[in-house]
């Protein structure tokens, strides 16, 4: 899609790289460590998941006649952050309770069992 090819090993060696940042943050004294900021980047997995593709399209094609690739790739991904942070903090949290609360009852009338 991009219109660059690179060779598999590069995927290969980002898998095992994940693989090796997990294991060095579970299973070494870095699991102590509390970074505050892994929160907030778990939270915005999710909405940037959601939008990332549209919006960042969107703005790589309406900001690519005026900017060069670099600067435009590097403010979409800002962008797309910032979307995703707006609907961490606007959507998610304000109405993530109730869906909660509704599974955790559903699931807790499933542990009861039938009556």
């Amino acid at each position: 899609m991009s219109g660059h090819d690179f060779p598999d090993i590069y995927c290969w060696i980002a898998v095992a790289c994940c693989f090796a940042l997990v294991a060095a943050t579970t299973l070494t004294p870095l699991r102590g460590v509390t970074w505050k900021w892994l929160a907030l980047a778990g939270s915005l997995t999710y909405p940037l998941y959601v939008i990332h593709e549209y919006w960042g399209w969107w703005f790589i094609s309406v900001m690519q006649p005026w900017l060069p690739q670099r600067p435009t790739l590097l403010i979409a991904i800002v962008l797309c952050l910032v979307l995703a942070w707006v609907i961490h903090r606007a959507v998610e949290r304000p109405l993530g309770p109730r869906p909660r609360r509704s599974v955790q009852a559903g699931l807790e009338c499933l542990r009861a069992g039938p009556k």
